[in-house]
């Protein structure tokens, strides 16, 4: 087999076209995360609110200074499911159509499918998940 030999040239070349790959998919990916008119939350595994994109604000009618940097906790209504979620999450790697209430912030109770997957971001693990509002047809 024939040794090739990589210049600082190209080996910068190979690096910089790296990046540039990571940061446009950064930014699609926090374009289609903020643009996306379902709900979806980014949490860190502790709980704390990351990111929520507006269809959060519409359908739980928290503001994102309301949550940001907040426990999820908050707006759970049965708190102990938070736990079955990160076990699950854990296990499975991801959770499909499960049905969870949320408080709203006038303290009624949002019934909503969420799904939901641990991704990295920088290196450590985090929660998205995409919420659907099952009570938004009747409310219409």
């Amino acid at each position: 087999m024939e040794k090739k030999e990589v210049s600082l040239r190209e080996l910068t070349e190979a690096l910089t076209y790296r990046d540039m790959l990571m940061h446009e998919n950064e930014k699609n990916f926090q374009d289609i995360f903020f643009l996306n008119p379902i709900a979806m939350v980014i949490t860190q595994i502790n709980g704390t609110i990351v990111k929520i994109n507006e269809a959060v604000t519409r359908i739980l009618g928290y503001t994102k200074d309301d949550l940001y940097g907040t426990s999820v906790l908050n707006v759970y209504v049965n708190k102990e499911e938070r736990q079955e979620i990160i076990d699950k999450l854990k296990k499975d790697g991801c959770i499909l159509h499960y049905p969870i209430l949320f408080y709203h912030k006038d303290g009624h109770a949002v019934p909503c499918i969420m799904s939901s997957k641990i991704i990295q971001i920088r290196g450590e693990k985090n929660i998205l998940s995409v919420l659907f509002d099952v009570a938004m047809g009747e409310r219409k």
